[in-house]
Formats: C-alpha cells, sequence, structure tokens
C-alpha cells in the first residue's frame, strides 16, 4: 500500500516494452499526466502514453513519432491498427506543416526575408495554418471517438513537437 502509483503501475506494464532510454524505439508506456495542473483530479486519475519523437528520420526537417504500438495500456483503449492510422495521419500532416519543399513554407520563406519579417506579424504562416488543422482534427477525434472510450489525444504543440502524448484513465 506504501508502493508509489508509478511502481505499481510499472508492474503491469507489458514486459515486451520495459522503458529504456538506450533502446531505440523507446516510449514511456504509462507516466504522469503533465498537461493538466498537479493535484487536480484529472492528474491523479489520468496517466499519458508518451510516444517518443523519430530523431534519426531521412525526413528531418519535420517532427515524425514512431510508429511502434506500445502494447499495454494502450491496447484496453485502441487497437494496434487504429493506433498505426493515427500515426500515419499525424506524421503526414506534420511533415506539411514543417517540408521546406513545401510551397507554402516556400511562399512564407520568401515573404519574409522581401518583407524583412513584416509579413510574419500580419498573417498566419502555411505552417501555423496546417498545425491548426492537425489540431482541429484531433479536437474531432476526441469529441467523435476517443471521449467514448475515455481517452484524449493532447496536441504535440502541448509538448513542443518532441513526444505525442495519449491520456489514459489510471488505473488502468
Amino acid at each position: 500500500d506504501d508502493i508509489p502509483l508509478d511502481e505499481v503501475s510499472a508492474a503491469y506494464a507489458d514486459p515486451q516494452w520495459p522503458p529504456s532510454p538506450t533502446r531505440p524505439g523507446y516510449f514511456l508506456t504509462h507516466c504522469k499526466n503533465t498537461h493538466v495542473p498537479a493535484g487536480s483530479y484529472r492528474a491523479e486519475n489520468t496517466r499519458l502514453v508518451r510516444i517518443s519523437r523519430a530523431y534519426l528520420s531521412h525526413r528531418s526537417s519535420s517532427p515524425i513519432f514512431l510508429d511502434a504500438y506500445p502494447g499495454f495500456p494502450l491496447a484496453l483503449y485502441m487497437s494496434e491498427d487504429e493506433f498505426s492510422d493515427l500515426i500515419a495521419e499525424v506524421n503526414y500532416m506534420l511533415e506539411l506543416a514543417f517540408s521546406r519543399r513545401e510551397c507554402g513554407n516556400i511562399i512564407d520563406s520568401v515573404l519574409m526575408f522581401a518583407t524583412c519579417g513584416l509579413s510574419g506579424m500580419l498573417c498566419k504562416s502555411h505552417c501555423d495554418n496546417k498545425i491548426r488543422e492537425l489540431e482541429d482534427l484531433l479536437e474531432v477525434l476526441n469529441k467523435e471517438v476517443y471521449a467514448k472510450r475515455g481517452i484524449r489525444v493532447v496536441s504535440p504543440r502541448r509538448s513542443a513537437f518532441k513526444s505525442f502524448d495519449i491520456e489514459i484513465p489510471f488505473p488502468f
């Protein structure tokens, strides 16, 4: 009873994927929810499945998240195919937003150079618009699909595009 919640939840983790920062494909299967105020009801009763960013990708100009299925505890709420589809869609939209070869980003760069950065203050960039589209998509999925299951996908912007977080109920 005196064991901290994280150690209890670690006992239920999938032994095939124990967290290890030295292993490629590292992700945390359940960590404290840092996207809500500390001490709140949601902080105490939810955990995050944190999918790491793939830094060794050939598309290094845009953040790409690992598509390795974490298993338990996410398997209680989302199938492997559904997870793969979600990660593929998120990665595709992030690639459109951050790619240097995307026409909108090229136009934004030329305008920023020509106006000494003034165009960035006057209108939203192509990247900002694509990130907003991604956040709108995640919001719709959260309301229409994931809320029924008690989970929530967090916008990658909240973690500075370093991880892709899925909020799940705790205890599992």
